[in-house]
């Protein structure tokens, strides 16, 4: 609990290091994405723990969905750059709702200014292109909240019925 404590105020910190908007409620919608996150990551490893027969089993298969999840979280590859054929992979992944819900937070409503940009430089106005750029704008704020819920409930009533039936 400590541990968890400690990494949310490093959240507050990393905030306001890194530039983001200065807003109150952008902030504080920025650390619920956070905490839905960290909730969502324990819901999976109590439900894969629940799942896997030994020890060895689940510290074999966690890390190894934890890391599927990370590379479909939008970080490496945009929703608008992903084939198809990994669409169901990327729908899974906890950690895209978290970001593309951040992103939105973040970039809603941002104005950009183009005036120190070279002469033949891309300048991106506002946040709302780099939105659309990124193909973010497939879902809102509240559907990510609504998907990271609902994650984190399937996989602690999935952990509910593998501790019940499954483990003896």
């Amino acid at each position: 609990m400590l541990f968890k404590s400690l990494c949310h105020f490093q959240t507050c910190v990393v905030y306001f290091l890194i530039g983001l908007q200065a807003t109150a409620g952008k902030f504080f919608l920025f650390m619920f994405f956070m905490i839905l996150c960290s909730i969502s990551a324990t819901s999976l490893a109590l439900m894969i723990s629940a799942l896997c027969r030994t020890t060895d089993l689940s510290v074999t298969v966690l890390p190894m969905a934890l890391e599927v999840f990370r590379l479909f979280g939008g970080f490496f590859l945009s929703p608008a750059n992903l084939p198809k054929y990994f669409s169901w992979l990327d729908a899974l992944s906890y950690v895209k709702y978290s970001y593309v819900g951040i992103a939105l937070n973040e970039l809603q409503g941002l104005k950009l200014s183009c005036e120190d940009t070279a002469p033949n430089a891309n300048c991106i106005p506002d946040g709302e292109t780099t939105i659309r750029t990124l193909g973010l704008d497939y879902i809102n704020i509240g559907g990510c909240i609504g998907c990271l819920i609902g994650y984190i409930i399937i996989c602690r009533t999935i952990a509910y019925f593998g501790v019940r039936f499954l483990k003896h």
